[in-house]
């Protein structure tokens, strides 16, 4: 079972995510994964070299994007686990503010599901999965052991 303490870091791991992913600093996002990590949204990244090039490929095109200050937010945060593997899985939410109107709109909705490991006293993805399309089944929920 997670310890609080292990719990509230992992918590602060899905913030930081989206936080650094937000606002551009890929490096740090980068540093949320393992050396191996894979990142699975639109399309599948692995390692932390290819997360920040792929990242930085991503800052530099929200230039032409029709939207500018992008937020991501996590709700119905399920976590469980042990003290070295912990599977979690939550709702995300992706808010933009329109160019031309000024009008914040949601442009994507989905579900996180993600294996996270602890290294050297250091939560870390091991792979995040993003569904954008379709939910995973309620099979996939992390159930406590």
């Amino acid at each position: 079972m997670l310890s609080l303490e292990d719990r509230l870091a992992i918590q602060g791991l899905y913030a930081r995510h989206n936080i650094f992913v937000d606002l551009g600093d890929y490096e740090n996002w980068a540093n949320c994964f393992t050396e191996d990590g894979i990142s699975h949204t639109s399309t599948l990244t692995q390692g932390r070299a290819a997360l920040i090039a792929h990242g930085r490929a991503r800052f530099e095109a929200r230039a032409t994007e029709p939207w500018t200050y992008p937020q991501h937010w996590n709700t119905n945060l399920v976590i469980e686990g042990n003290e070295e593997t912990a599977y979690g899985m939550c709702y995300m939410t992706r808010v933009v503010k329109m160019k031309d109107t000024g009008e914040y709109v949601t442009t994507h909705l989905g579900i996180y599901q993600d294996e996270i490991v602890k290294q050297n006293g250091r939560w870390a993805f091991k792979k995040r999965k993003l569904h954008l399309d379709a939910p995973p089944p309620s099979s996939a929920i992390p159930k406590r052991a």
